[in-house]
């Protein structure tokens, strides 16, 4: 089992780089795993829920592995075709459970959490193929619009916007100031964020 982890919330990253950058990661991991073991030897994916997870799947999908999904159950949406193994009620519930089941791990792109679960990762199984990758984040004034800016959220956006958001928040902070420097911007996200979401209730 592959368990893949990154960047959760579309829009803090250009989609089509996110989707090369899994597609590569899964494809260096499966290939160095390989080499270790049988070439035939079954893959599975293991994945939450948001952007990254999610294009991991198609990737799994259209190479014929399985994929399962282990996410808490404040995340509600599950791809078609998915086994979903649901643990705890709230976000990062599942962690623990997460890591201890992935054989090798895959990281592309994320925030703090999806670091935290590589290092997790790392101490307990130090035999496992680990393949991070970093993703480009947009340009500031994209990435960190001000609260004013935003729509107000329909039901679909507002379930979107609770099944990403707990992630979303700690990544914008984490990749801003690696990649830009610039804090305040994961602030005025923050906000931002919780005006659409209170928008939303």
């Amino acid at each position: 089992m592959i368990g893949v982890v990154g960047t959760s919330r579309g829009g803090l990253v250009d989609n089509r780089t996110a989707k090369e950058h899994v597609a590569q990661a899964l494809s260096s991991a499966v290939s160095q795993i390989r080499g270790q073991a049988a070439a035939d030897q079954p893959i599975t994916i293991v994945s939450g829920g948001g952007l990254v997870p999610n294009y991991a799947f198609d990737w799994a999908k259209k190479h014929g592995h399985e994929r399962v999904q282990v996410v808490s159950a404040a995340v509600q949406r599950t791809p078609k075709g998915v086994e979903r193994i649901e643990i705890g009620t709230n976000y990062g519930d599942e962690s623990d459970q997460f890591v201890q089941m992935s054989q090798h791990f895959v990281r592309v792109g994320g925030g703090p959490q999806s670091r935290r679960e590589v290092q997790m990762f790392r101490e307990q199984h130090p035999e496992g193929v680990v393949v991070e990758v970093e993703i480009p984040i947009k340009a500031e004034n994209t990435a960190a619009a001000p609260a004013t800016a935003a729509a107000p959220a329909t039901a679909a956006t507002a379930d979107t916007a609770a099944t990403t958001d707990a992630r979303a928040v700690d990544e914008l902070r984490d990749e801003l100031q690696a990649g830009a420097g610039a804090a305040h911007n994961a602030t005025a996200y923050e906000s931002g964020r919780q005006a659409e979401v209170a928008g939303a209730e």
